[in-house]
């Protein structure tokens, strides 16, 4: 065997044992997908739900509660404000990541849009809504502002006869 096809040999085991390697990590070491957000039935009229991981007894959640009812009647048309108690359902809770109350959640159908941990006063809270909203807005092939004399792409300018 010619130094060659030694080199041949030694490139084919190494290619196939780190080929191997990286799809036995790959197999061992995946992420579990995590559990989807509890469903509200009015939900899907919404453009964005809070979720709030509330607990009776802490102080914070329920000061925290109060804001959300505020900005819930305030946001009314475009905002659904869901309460989930983690004192009643705990695996809930520790499936969606929740270790202490008070944590916000901020779903945009099924994607988390933002989450915060602990109490933010309401003025923020109300910001962070808007911000979240104003994006929402501008979401979609067709979000810019019209041009005089630019056609939108999906819209083919008509020829105009000579």
């Amino acid at each position: 065997m010619t130094h060659e096809e030694r080199a041949k040999w030694i490139r084919r085991v190494f290619i196939l044992s780190l080929t191997a390697g990286i799809l036995a990590g790959v197999w061992f070491y995946r992420k579990s997908e995590p559990p989807p957000p509890p469903p509200a039935a009015t939900a899907a009229k919404y453009d964005l739900e809070i979720i709030h991981y509330h607990d009776p007894d802490n102080p914070q959640s329920v000061e925290i509660a109060e804001s959300l009812n505020a900005i819930g009647k305030k946001y009314a048309m475009q905002v659904l404000v869901t309460r989930v108690d983690i004192t009643a359902d705990p695996a809930l809770a520790k499936s969606r990541g929740v270790n202490s109350a008070p944590r916000v959640s901020m779903m945009t159908g099924q994607t988390e849009a933002f989450a915060f941990q602990g109490v933010w006063p309401r003025d923020q809270i109300e910001r962070k809504v808007e911000e979240v909203l104003r994006g929402l807005k501008r979401v979609g092939k067709d979000w810019l502002p019209e041009v005089k004399g630019m056609q939108p792409a999906g819209k083919p300018a008509k020829p105009t006869p000579p």
